[in-house]
């Protein structure tokens, strides 16, 4: 009998998590993805990597949601529309970058800088070239500055799940 109460209890227990996962909205993902600069941060160990528990983000979105047309995975680039386009366009960048973050259903992914190809300094964290915004029609991510291919940052955040979620959810993945 006491065998058959525990089972019992199980059973309810289990059919409540189930039941809470669909009406309480866990699991899933209602936001968007949002590009924000950055007003106050830390620098980690004398590098550019930013430290993500210093940060304080501007209280308005630089780039909004509706403003990305797509995301290309592979390539770790966002499409622009031209209202996006124009909010990034006939600015003045500084030699050592301007930082934003990826911001995901509310919640900071990872963080990068403005960094423009002009700068003779380098960077060790994600970046992406002002300068190019225009002729890719939007902006790409890469691995520090200058690129190349020869940094590695881990875990790569690029393609956090929670980015291409929300891009999946709304046929935004390229």
């Amino acid at each position: 009998m006491q065998t058959r109460l525990v089972i019992l209890i199980m059973l309810f227990s289990l059919f409540g998590l189930t039941n809470c996962e669909k009406k309480c909205g866990f699991g899933e993902i209602n936001g968007d993805v949002d590009l924000f600069l950055i007003k106050t941060y830390d620098n980690l160990d004398q590098s550019c990597q930013i430290d993500d528990s210093s940060v304080v983000l501007e209280t308005e979105a630089l780039i909004k949601y509706d403003q990305i047309k797509t995301y290309d995975e592979s390539e770790h680039l966002f499409y622009l529309n031209d209202d996006g386009l124009e909010m990034l366009a006939d600015t003045e960048w500084p030699v050592d970058g301007v930082p934003f973050a990826i911001v995901a259903d509310g919640l900071l992914i990872y963080t990068a800088y403005f960094w423009p190809a002009y700068s003779s300094l380098s960077c060790n964290w994600y970046t992406t070239d002002p300068l190019l915004i225009e002729a890719n029609e939007g902006f790409r991510i890469q691995l520090g500055y200058p690129g190349g291919g020869s940094q590695t940052i881990e875990p790569d955040l690029r393609n956090d799940e929670r980015i291409l979620s929300i891009f999946r959810r709304d046929g935004k993945l390229k």
